[in-house]
């Protein structure tokens, strides 16, 4: 069966934390790092003048609780271990790609 999986080619992409490492982190280091990935994810949009991506996000996390979002995260790195060593911003950016697919 093939996955609807969609998946942002984040090869390259530097980061100081890896999927592994995110795994090991306790919960409230979890949700500091994800709000500051979505933060900087939608800064970097208003900076570069990406407006449609700006929206995009906004409009996918709209209403959602960073706990929640954290869970989603969470599961979808628990779920890929062979991103263990992948950065854990492009798999945050990945997780967010599949939830807001549509």
């Amino acid at each position: 069966m093939p996955s609807d999986k969609k998946e942002i080619d984040t090869k390259g992409l530097t980061g100081f934390i890896h999927g592994q490492q995110y795994h090991q982190m306790n919960q409230n280091q979890k949700e500091s790092y994800v709000t500051g990935v979505i933060d900087g994810l939608i800064f970097a949009f208003v900076v570069t003048k990406q407006t449609s991506s700006q929206r995009w996000l906004e409009e996918c996390i709209k209403g959602m609780r960073v706990d929640q979002l954290t869970a989603i995260v969470s599961k979808y790195i628990a779920d890929n271990p062979e991103y263990s060593q992948a950065t854990a911003n492009g798999l945050v950016f990945n997780t967010l790609v599949n939830l807001c697919k549509k």
